[in-house]
């Protein structure tokens, strides 16, 4: 005990000295690694006692980070995240052991693994297969080399404009040489290493190549927990984000790093160390699959297009946990391993970063914990399937209730006509027009035409077999869990939102499809990799693992904007010509109050470098200076601009709406109206100058 309080007094003394006074970032990420791997390590031991010490030091920097999230996000809403509140929560789960081996009378210095079967560092017989390792290793550090050094500040549609064919043969041809190493290694722990820096690959090309970020979402939200960590809060405070929010300026504030590089890649490093590994342990011991066919299914998960995990936003984030929740929640349903605290801890870190990921996940919990005492309630046959048919009538009401009452939906009957396309098949892919012809790119569109339909083939599958081998429950939890979500789904479709402007109705609704994938992703891969070793006894092996590595590609090519013969991406990242117009527009308004109508992106790149800067008080609400696209009347007044007339009376109603005497438009070449908004804001505007020859044109307006 002794030992213990001392090392904690003197490491939190130090993360405590680095925060207030020292702020260097070396020496903070290194004492907050030594932080995550120490405590993390002990919470591993008490979260996951049957597990040995690789698992638990692995899984509980896991829990500790979502213990920031839960108490973080609750602290925050009730009160504010300074620094003294950011230390006591540092220190919060050091002290929270201490009672706890009090109570169990574990010896705190002395820490022992479970029995579960252990994962060696060294194992025998790894020679032979570790040159594949190196070969994937050596060959995804050029990869990584080569985004580096393609890495941009211009506004572009799709990273892949700037890769060229030879990137793509090379992952191919290192997806093959990777499964070849994880099907012959006896190390599980290396195949893990290799298996987590390919992984890295695959998620971190917009976050290389978009060198000053990527999408629009992260900007807003890194706004947000920069204003955080400079002030300890931000009105109005909603129940929703809070736990990314926090989880964000907690890391920050302890590593000394900016907000902008802990937000950035904080969900691509959790999934790439985590997912992967919690894929092998769920498919190895809760379906008892050999460990070469395991650790193939914890690479498989990148076959389907991954592009909710490419940028941390909450509700990716939430994507993450929720996915943990349901492998893990596999693992206790199936085996003894987990208890009753692991999905807990989940469920409520989900709820804590977004809500509309959270209260279905909350039905899959409850739905979780009642049929894993499945014993217990055969005792009382009314409960027997009557509580789980509650859970199930409950998880579905829960969101559409939610919405309802707090968000103001209303029922749009006329939607009603949409619901079939929730369910018939998707669009089959069409060329763009004048474009021609290419076999590589329609076998591309056609592998994702036909995906949604081998997803859930492979999850009925592997349904199917967990059935026949009498797990029955886990089936059942699975089926009601995809069902209530769906339910979710279609009232999403029948409904609309006043604060959201008409082509994002759908946004949410179509979330939540997409979630609906990952939420069978344990039967999924259990079908696919079963289907996978009855080809491997029929036809070649190296066919099968060509034809694995060359769909690993294409998810790889599809998960990212594209402009190819079938997509052309219609959305541009922040450039370095925006964030000059956003301080030539600033200098130009010398002080004085002013507004933008202006694309998001362009209010994307004001955001990252004035914040929250100003608002303004009107008949229809509190108004940001810049337009955005979140029901904001001054995105109207951009659209009427730049799709209608682009005169200096719709100006003028923006600036009376707000009180000002001076406001900008902005519009950018590559915009499709440009040609015709142009010459006529041209004509209205006092003034008007060009940024970098004209690839985005400011017009000033004065009263």
């Amino acid at each position: 005990m002794f030992k213990y309080i001392t090392f904690s007094i003197i490491l939190i003394g130090l993360i405590y000295g680095n925060l207030e006074s020292w702020h260097k970032p070396i020496f903070g990420v290194a004492l907050t690694v030594i932080y995550l791997l120490y405590y993390g390590k002990r919470l591993g031991v008490l979260v996951l006692p049957s597990f040995n010490h690789f698992w638990q030091k692995l899984f509980g920097p896991l829990f500790l980070l979502a213990g920031w999230i839960i108490l973080g996000s609750l602290v925050y809403y009730f009160y504010a995240l300074p620094n003294w509140i950011i230390m006591a929560l540092v220190a919060a789960i050091p002290l929270g052991i201490i009672p706890y081996c009090q109570l169990f009378k574990k010896k705190i210095d002395k820490w022992e693994g479970g029995h579960l079967e252990a994962v060696p560092l060294i194992e025998p017989n790894t020679r032979p297969a570790n040159r594949w390792a190196w070969l994937v290793l050596l060959g995804d550090g050029y990869l990584f080399y080569y985004l580096f050094t393609h890495a941009t500040v211009e506004a572009t549609r799709s990273p892949w404009l700037f890769v060229d064919f030879q990137f793509f043969l090379i992952f191919f041809i290192l997806t093959f040489f990777l499964i070849i190493f994880i099907r012959r290694t006896e190390s599980t722990v290396i195949s893990f290493f290799t298996i987590f820096v390919h992984s890295s690959l695959l998620l971190s090309v917009a976050l290389i190549i978009y060198q000053l970020g990527y999408g629009f979402d992260p900007f807003i939200h890194r706004a947000t927990e920069k204003y955080i960590s400079d002030f300890g809060s931000i009105t109005p405070k909603t129940p929703y984000y809070l736990g990314q929010y926090a989880l964000v300026v907690i890391i920050s504030k302890i590593t000394a790093l900016s907000i902008g590089l802990v937000d950035k890649i904080l969900l691509p490093l959790l999934e790439a160390m985590i997912l992967p590994p919690l894929f092998f342990l769920t498919l190895r011991h809760g379906f008892q699959m050999e460990r070469q066919s395991a650790r193939l299914g914890s690479l498989l998960f990148f076959l389907i297009p991954f592009s909710s995990f490419i940028a941390t936003t909450p509700n990716d984030l939430a994507i993450f946990f929720a996915i943990a929740l349901v492998f893990f929640g596999a693992l206790l349903i199936t085996t003894e391993l987990i208890p009753w605290s692991v999905p807990l801890i989940l469920i409520l870190a989900v709820l804590a970063v977004h809500p509309l990921i959270g209260l279905p996940m909350l039905a899959f919990y409850l739905l979780l914990m009642s049929l894993s005492n499945f014993k217990l309630l055969a005792t009382y046959k009314e409960l027997k399937f009557g509580l789980p048919a509650i859970i199930f009538i409950l998880g579905a009401s829960l969101l559409p209730a939610v919405f309802i009452i707090f968000l103001k939906a209303e029922f749009h009957w006329p939607n009603l006509s949409q619901i079939w396309n929730l369910f018939a098949p998707p669009s089959f892919p069409q060329l763009r027009p004048k474009e021609p012809f290419s076999i590589w790119f329609a076998l591309i569109y056609y592998y994702n035409y036909i995906l949604p339909i081998l997803t859930l083939a492979a999850g009925a599958f592997g349904g199917w077999l967990i059935w026949k081998n009498k797990k029955q429950t886990t089936v059942v939890l699975f089926a009601l869990a995809w069902l209530a979500l769906w339910v979710d789904i279609i009232f999403l479709k029948l409904t609309t939102l006043q604060s959201i402007i008409n082509y994002e109705q759908t946004d949410y609704a179509n979330r939540l499809a997409h979630f609906s994938f990952y939420l069978i992703m344990p039967l999924f891969l259990l079908g696919l990799i079963s289907f996978i070793n009855y080809l491997n006894k029929k036809i070649p092996t190296i066919f099968v693992y060509t034809g694995l590595a060359l769909l690993i590609a294409v998810s790889f090519y599809l998960s990212y904007p594209r402009v190819d013969n079938y997509a052309f991406s219609k959305s541009f990242n922040v450039s370095q010509n925006d964030f000059d117009a956003v301080r030539q527009i600033d200098a130009k308004a010398n002080d004085a109050d002013y507004i933008v109508l202006s694309h998001q992106i362009f209010s994307a790149a004001a955001l990252q470098e004035y914040g929250f800067k100003k608002y303004y008080q009107t008949p229809a609400g509190e108004i940001f200076y810049y337009a955005l696209p979140t029901g904001d009347i001054m995105y109207e007044y951009f659209q009427k601009m730049v799709y209608g007339q682009a005169d200096r009376a719709t100006m003028n109603a923006a600036m009376d709406l707000v009180g000002v005497k001076q406001a900008f438009l902005v519009l950018h070449d590559y915009w499709n109206s440009f040609a015709t908004a142009a010459p006529q804001a041209k004509a209205s505007a006092d003034e008007w100058w060009a940024v970098d020859n004209g690839k985005i044109l400011v017009f000033w307006y004065k009263r």
